[in-house]
């Protein structure tokens, strides 16, 4: 969920160059392609694939993607990088799927994730890569209730992937940050902020005082998505079946995945995935992890503001001044981080993180719940583009699985109903038809079934 408007999947926006390894990507930003250009590499990378039809959807910056609908109606991604960072990227987060099928598979992850079918070589390096798209509908936190339906599945389902080893991204060589260096950015990129001049004071002295307080930021660093958003969560039946959108993956604080719920989910719907969260999660409970996602989802828009000014885009810079004079009026002027359980604890010497701020006086925090919602992404970090519905208008009320499908597109292929009785998740993709899937479900369970391991 980030805080600038999205523009529809199929108008996108030529991303800036990025430099990186030239010998993972292109050297220089490529043409933006039509979407027919990225079919006729979907027939590259699949050979004997007839494709009918082909239209774009959103991607990151540095990105550009296609689905390609074949005879039989089957819907595949085609991605392809734009610039040679992102080409290095690519090929870490490919790594990283590929080491998560097992988990997949075994039932560890009770969602699917984007499986690699082939790849084209692009002229001048790189490649383009295609796998079967991940269909459902996209969550809807507006129509969230509480309880152990949608809510429950996404808790379980973030602390699924937090509870994998940490060594699956170390051996893709993606980054993994400690406790200590992931505060000690955040303290770098507080002092940025503060230098453009455009965070209020008492703003600033309230980030600072959760900086400081060293007990906030200790935690074991997990493997986190570091992108989850409305859009990248694929719902089923009111279950989170799928999570797409991995070019961001990494190591580092756990509360990085919840800081966009805690800004934009109902608060009573936070609470059902927290506890689910920490039932489901091998480790101990993190006694400030809601601490560190609530400051996250305000220091977002600090992180907003500097990709606008990095990028030098005016847009983004007016869009991310009027998030953070929203969030000032929203904490009713209180200079000092709250924090749930605990003391604050400081460290010897008061530190300075941006000039002579003066005292901290414990303020009553009383507008927790009216934070606006930020662009959840680390510094630099590229917003997510948000699909539109494929009548432009507005969803009716509902309940948990009322989404809405991003293009008219979604709906050509049947999904496979999830049977949750079972371990293994559901494949939104397998080329099950839907009357053969109701036979088999609708038949008694045999002896020899396996038993509900689900957590």
């Amino acid at each position: 969920m980030h805080p600038s408007p999205s523009p529809s999947d199929a108008t996108p926006s030529p991303a800036p160059h990025a430099p990186g390894n030239e010998h993972a990507g292109t050297p220089a930003p490529l043409a933006w392609k039509s979407p027919l250009a990225l079919a006729a590499l979907a027939t590259v990378a699949l050979p004997g694939l007839d494709v009918w039809h082909a239209f774009p959807i959103r991607s990151a910056d540095g990105y550009q993607a296609a689905v390609a609908v074949d005879s039989e109606s089957r819907q595949w991604v085609v991605r392809l990088p734009r610039t040679a960072a992102a080409g290095a990227t690519l090929e870490a987060e490919v790594a990283f799927l590929q080491r998560l099928e097992p988990a997949v598979d075994s039932g560890e992850l009770p969602f699917v994730v984007p499986r690699v079918a082939g790849s084209a070589p692009l002229i001048g390096g790189g490649r383009a890569i295609v796998y079967p798209r991940v269909t459902g509908n996209q969550l809807r936190l507006e129509a969230m209730r509480p309880g152990p339906g949608a809510a429950a599945s996404l808790g379980r389902a973030i602390a699924a992937l937090h509870s994998l080893p940490l060594t699956l991204v170390e051996a893709c060589g993606l980054p993994v940050y400690s406790a200590q260096q992931h505060r000690e950015r955040r303290l770098a990129e507080l002092d940025e902020a503060a230098g453009t001049g455009a965070i209020p004071a008492p703003l600033l002295r309230r980030w600072e005082s959760a900086l400081e307080n060293v007990a906030l930021w200790r935690f074991r660093p997990v493997i986190t998505h570091s992108q989850l958003s409305a859009d990248s969560i694929i719902m089923a039946h009111g279950q989170v079946s799928g999570i797409v959108d991995w070019d961001a993956v990494q190591g580092g604080d756990p509360a990085e995945d919840l800081a966009w719920l805690v800004a934009g989910a109902p608060a009573d719907c936070v609470e059902s995935i927290v506890e689910a969260y920490h039932m489901r999660v091998t480790e101990s409970a993190d006694r400030h992890l809601l601490d560190r996602a609530t400051f996250a989802s305000e220091f977002a828009l600090a992180q907003w503001l500097l990709h606008g000014v990095r990028t030098h885009n005016s847009e983004v810079v007016d869009d991310a001044r009027v998030m953070i004079a929203d969030l000032v009026d929203a904490l009713e002027g209180s200079d000092e981080f709250d924090v749930s359980q605990a003391s604050v604890t400081r460290p010897a010497g008061r530190e300075r993180v941006v000039g002579d701020t003066g005292s901290l006086p414990r303020v009553d925090r009383s507008a927790a719940g009216r934070l606006p919602t930020g662009a959840i992404a680390e510094t630099g970090g590229i917003p997510r583009l948000r699909p539109v519905s494929a009548t432009g208008d507005s969803d009716e009320e509902g309940g948990d699985n009322a989404q809405t499908v991003d293009d008219p597109w979604a709906t050509l292929t049947d999904l496979v109903i999830p049977d949750y009785s079972h371990r293994r998740p559901p494949q939104p993709y397998a080329d099950t038809p839907t009357v053969a899937f109701r036979q088999v479900s609708s038949s008694p369970r045999s002896a020899d079934s396996p038993k509900n391991t689900s957590q």
